[in-house]
Order: structure tokens, then C-alpha cells, then sequence
């Protein structure tokens, strides 16, 4: 499904003129985040994804991503090359599930500036890495960022 909408959004983005450097987006079982890569790796774009954990060692998530794409890819026919997998850690926050400080002051940011709701788990704890890149001078060009999902932990536990 993520190769497919990798395909959409690269079209939609450069029949607008916008020609972005990388995606970013939270990997949490990897799945999401090796659509794009394949889509990326089928496509052959000039752009990067980046993957930010928040779930599993780095390691794991590389190896998770690379096969799922990979996987993708074979079912396809394709023999496109598979970039190398970029996904950054130290995001996870104090458990894979808790909402972490980062996220919650990122996700208040990025709901007092630009309108969009993160779920604290997930998108939140992606857009602290990415805030703390951009902070840090790392990004150049236009990005896209992905909000996958979370819709239903942006509220809590409902209660009977």
C-alpha cells in the first residue's frame, strides 16, 4: 500500500513543482517505512526516507525495513536497488507505547503552528527527531513529513 502511495504523493508533489529531499516518518513495525523505500527504490526519486523508531533497536528496524522493501519489490518483478536504510533512534522516549517529553513538546509545536495533530506515540516522538534535526542545521530542501496514523491515542482511553 506505501509503495503505491509513494508513487501518489511523488506524482501530486511534482506536478506541483515541489521536488522534496527526503520523507520522514515514525517506524514502529517497519512496514510503512519499506513501502517508501521501495516506492523510492522503484521510482528511482531523488529523495531520501528516514525512518525514526519508535519501537525497536535500530538495527532490527534496518533489517525489517530492508526485507519488507525488498520483499516488495521481488513480488513486483522489479530488481531495483534498495538504498540504504536510514532510520534514526534514541526517540523511543521511556517505553515503546509512553508518550515521551520530546514528543509531547514537539506535537504541541507542531499543533500550535501548523494546524496537525501527532499522536503522542508514534508521529509525536518522529517529529521530536526531526524538530532536533532541523534545531541542528541537518535538513536541506523541502521534506515531507508522514503522518501514518495514531488518530485514536490522540484522546486516551475511553472509559465506560
Amino acid at each position: 500500500g506505501y509503495l503505491r502511495a509513494c508513487a501518489e504523493l511523488t506524482t501530486q508533489l511534482y506536478a506541483l513543482g515541489v521536488a522534496p529531499r527526503e520523507f520522514w516518518l515514525a517506524a514502529g513495525s517497519g512496514g510503512t517505512t519499506a513501502g517508501l523505500v521501495a516506492g523510492a527504490a522503484l521510482l528511482a526519486p531523488a529523495y531520501a526516507v528516514v525512518g525514526v523508531t519508535v519501537s525497536r533497536p535500530v538495527p532490527q528496524i534496518v533489517q525489517q525495513v530492508a526485507e519488507l522493501a525488498r520483499g516488495s519489490l521481488d513480488l513486483l518483478g522489479s530488481t531495483a536497488a534498495i538504498a540504504t536504510v536510514d532510520v534514526r533512534g534514541g526517540w523511543i522516549g521511556p517505553a515503546y507505547g509512553t508518550a515521551s517529553p520530546e514528543g509531547d513538546a514537539a506535537a504541541a509545536l507542531v499543533a500550535r503552528t501548523e494546524g496537525v495533530f501527532l499522536d503522542p506515540v508514534f508521529g509525536a516522538k518522529a517529529m521530536a527527531a526531526l524538530v532536533d534535526a532541523a534545531r541542528r542545521g541537518e535538513l536541506t530542501g523541502p521534506l515531507v513529513y508522514l503522518v501514518s496514523g495514531g488518530a485514536p491515542t490522540l484522546f486516551g482511553p475511553v472509559e465506560e
